[in-house]
């Protein structure tokens, strides 16, 4: 199949869209597609053209707030080169223009959404503007596409809620280079370069921003040292909206800045040796379309403690490699403890988390994006 994939930007502070969108097209690149990439040019992007196992290509940006570039729109007219069209995220330039150039030129397009329906997107500041985006410019996008990709049947249900589901929905989950991450470095490397020690170590990775349940999370941390001392808690991501300084004042108002270590952004092997770290891995966010930071640590063998709002979090409790635990700080401090205090059960829950994390790895997955295609382009 000749495939192009379009997302506005794959610049490497946004999280989880440009790690999975590249691991998606180099999925495919392996099993024998013809596969593009097209993205708006950022300062910080995911992949070089030069290193990717696919065509990918850059193109500047002439208005930023919402990505709109005339060069990638130019480009976009020539899609009857392409058998399918596959548009990452929304609310901006480039998907909804891929996917006009689809409609009028008749080729087959999907829309995978990365958790840009879930109910707190339309929350905030900017609820009114995006309600109007959507239902002026989004909803025709996603009506009258040949399919939707979610990653989870939660997902699903986010669309389904907005009538904006159309006829033919998949699921099919985020994938990761699975033995890539399952091989073993040494731990101690990232305890050394932050000075845990031998700590016990409690880890969470992501973008630094409110919904991610971190105010929460270092409040109940903050009892956590109340009855055991010897934990530290590494905040791990890249701050994009300046998050990180009402963190830190609350870390010092809590009199716990010892025991909570900022990293910034770590990529690479760095990333690897932080999971290979940690004892145990939290995500307490408001929503996450599937939990791809989640992911990568059950795949190093670390255990994961997770809020309701982790897509992920129904298959990892039942696969054992994990807990679920409502936003409440006095509920994680007592799950913390918990876990902490169970060395037979973290190191249960460690060994499944391994077993579990393979039936994501790309080679199973990029299956069912195939058979996803074959559908949408079968119907069209």
């Amino acid at each position: 199949m000749r495939i192009l994939h379009v997302i506005a930007s794959l610049d490497k502070t946004q999280g989880g869209p440009p790690p999975v969108v590249t691991g998606m097209c180099a999925a495919l690149a392996a099993r024998g597609h013809d596969v593009s990439l097209y993205a708006n040019q950022s300062l910080q992007p995911f992949l070089e053209p030069e290193a990717a196992s696919f065509r990918l290509a850059y193109f500047p940006v002439d208005w930023s707030p919402f990505q709109v570039s005339w060069a990638m729109e130019r480009q976009l007219r020539e899609l009857d080169q392409f058998d399918i069209v596959h548009t990452h995220m929304l609310y901006r330039f480039p998907q909804a223009a891929a996917a006009w150039h689809a409609r009028r030129q008749g080729v087959p397009y999907c829309v995978q959404p990365h958790g840009a329906l879930a109910p707190n997107v339309f929350y905030g500041k900017r609820r009114l503007g995006r309600k109007a985006y959507v239902e002026t410019i989004e909803r025709r996008n996603l009506v009258k596409a040949s399919g939707l990709i979610f990653t989870t049947p939660q997902e699903l249900s986010w669309a389904s809620e907005l009538n904006m589901a159309p006829a033919q929905t998949f699921i099919v989950p985020v994938g990761a280079e699975i033995r890539a991450l399952s091989r073993k470095v040494d731990p101690q490397a990232f305890r050394s370069r932050h000075g845990i020690g031998d700590k016990k170590l409690v880890l969470w990775m992501g973008r630094m921003v409110e919904s991610k349940g971190l105010a929460m999370l270092v409040t109940a941390f903050a009892h956590v040292l109340k009855e055991r001392g010897d934990i530290v808690l590494a905040l791990c991501g890249p701050d994009t909206n300046g998050f990180r300084s009402s963190l830190e004042r609350l870390v010092a108002e809590l009199d716990i800045y010892g025991q909570v270590v900022f990293t910034g952004m770590i990529e690479g092997k760095h990333k690897q040796e932080a999971f290979c770290a940690a004892d145990l891995f939290v995500l307490p966010s408001d929503s996450e379309n599937f939990g791809l930071a989640a992911l990568e640590a059950l795949a190093t063998g670390c255990p994961v403690l997770l809020s309701p709002g982790v897509s992920l979090g129904a298959d990892v409790v039942a696969a054992g490699a994990g807990l679920i635990v409502p936003r409440d700080s006095q509920q994680w401090t007592g799950k913390i403890l918990d876990i902490m205090q169970d060395e037979p059960g973290r190191y249960k829950m460690a060994l499944a988390a391994q077993t579990f994390a393979w039936r994501y790895d790309w080679s199973h997955v990029v299956c069912l994006l195939e058979d996803a295609y074959r559908a949408m382009m079968v119907r069209q």
